[in-house]
């Protein structure tokens, strides 16, 4: 219902209490999608959900990171490469830079990182395909 979908009532000691106290969802749930792409491979996407105000450096690690490890160790343990996030919060957050550095996998600083150039950042096509298929009923 659009607008000011509330409740209103003269009486509030009239108002049934499963109106009167209906608790909210203060956050949407928030969907974290991850994969690893190279010239070797796309590894296998990540999918889970989560509640809360947004995707922080914590989950990215604990949920993400690990897998970026096995897919550098088991496509690239050999080569030279290097870990180009896009520009989440959570993938440049200290925490996550400091286990990027702990594993020794090097990755473009942010300040050679810049929005206005998503193009240099292949993942932005796929996230760009995926946001239409998501928005548009695909």
């Amino acid at each position: 219902m659009p607008g000011n979908a509330g409740f209103y009532s003269s009486n509030k000691a009239a108002a049934p209490p499963d109106v009167k106290f209906r608790s909210k969802q203060k956050f949407a749930t928030k969907i974290l999608v991850w994969l690893a792409l190279s010239s070797k491979c796309i590894s296998a996407p990540y999918i889970g959900s989560m509640k809360g105000p947004a995707i922080d450096a914590d989950v990215y690690i604990e949920k993400c990171l690990p897998k970026l490890l096995t897919f550098i160790n088991e496509y690239h343990r050999h080569d030279k490469y290097i870990f180009w996030p896009d520009l989440g919060s959570s993938h440049y957050a200290k925490k996550t830079t400091e286990w990027l550095n702990e594993q020794k996998i090097p990755f473009v600083p942010k300040r050679f990182n810049p929005p206005n150039v998503p193009k240099a950042r292949p993942i932005e096509d796929f996230w760009s395909m995926l946001a239409n298929k998501v928005y548009n009923n695909g």
